[in-house]
């Protein structure tokens, strides 16, 4: 296995990309499957039954948009540069929006069954990384999109 990541990166990619992009699949699928309404409770019912949506949303939101959303430039070197831009921030904008349907979804369940919000580790940890993402998004909008920073700040922002 460690043989296909070898001294030439270019040629490696192409291999890594698509191992990277079956295993997402992979992981969307086997979450949904987890939480499909056979399994959990008969429904998708948003008004009864919304915790289902959390972990799929999740899912489907930070691990698998989110990251093919950060291999964009990678996987496209030939599209133009404003392109690439507007389908990462696209791909980001997906990505956001399914993170806080699941964290709407989470919340909504904690209301119908009337038991406590933001109680454990995981939940703190979960509205930390959604409102630092919603940051980092404004921040790269403004950055890249926003005509009037000068090229200093620009190249500050952009990693190395």
């Amino acid at each position: 296995m460690f043989v296909i990541v070898g001294r030439d990166p270019d040629r490696s990619y192409p291999i890594l990309l698509f191992l990277g992009e079956i295993f997402g699949l992979l992981s969307v699928i086997l979450v949904g499957l987890l939480f499909d309404r056979r399994v959990s409770s008969n429904v998708y019912d948003w008004t009864t039954n919304p915790f289902s949506y959390h972990p799929v949303m999740m899912t489907i939101g930070l691990l698998f948009c989110y990251g093919n959303a950060i291999l964009l430039y990678r996987t496209f070197k030939q599209t133009s540069k404003l392109m690439m831009k507007i389908f990462h921030a696209c791909f980001l904008i997906i990505s956001l929006t399914l993170a806080i349907f699941g964290l709407a979804a989470i919340i909504r369940s904690k209301i119908i069954s009337n038991r406590p919000h933001f109680m454990t580790f995981h939940s703190w940890i979960g509205i930390a990384t959604i409102g630092l993402f919603a940051f980092q998004w404004i921040c790269g909008f403004i950055s890249y999109l926003f005509p009037k920073l000068s090229l200093d700040i620009r190249q500050g922002y952009m990693p190395t």
